[in-house]
């Protein structure tokens, strides 16, 4: 087996492309000279800068996106209550008002 992430193995069956998987993984990569980055094996960044410093960087990279996640999803939440109450907002001034509302004179 090869040390390439992610391995398909370990994903869910079933998952899709931008399906988010139940844990998030660390996958390594660095510049490449020409074009895109370029994906690392699971040993490389510990071949780079040594295993310790490669073990902190991925503890440190998770707990960064985790933080991240949750505090999209608490925005998310927010604008979708914020879209929820503004569409009920405009709702209630686009009902006319009742007929005798509409009748009364001002006296």
């Amino acid at each position: 087996m090869s040390d390439d992430l992610p391995n398909p193995a370990l994903l869910p069956a079933g998952l899709r492309e931008a399906d988010r998987p139940p844990e998030p993984l660390f996958t390594p990569s660095t510049k490449a000279e020409v074009g895109h980055g370029e994906t690392l094996t699971r040993p490389q960044p510990a071949d780079t800068v040594g295993a310790d410093l490669a073990r902190q960087l991925e503890e440190r990279t998770l707990a960064v996106y985790r933080a991240g996640a949750e505090r999209a999803e608490a925005l998310s939440a927010q604008v979708w209550m914020a879209q929820r109450r503004n569409t009920e907002a405009n709702r209630a001034a686009e009902t006319p008002p009742p007929p005798a509302a509409r009748c009364a004179t001002p006296r």
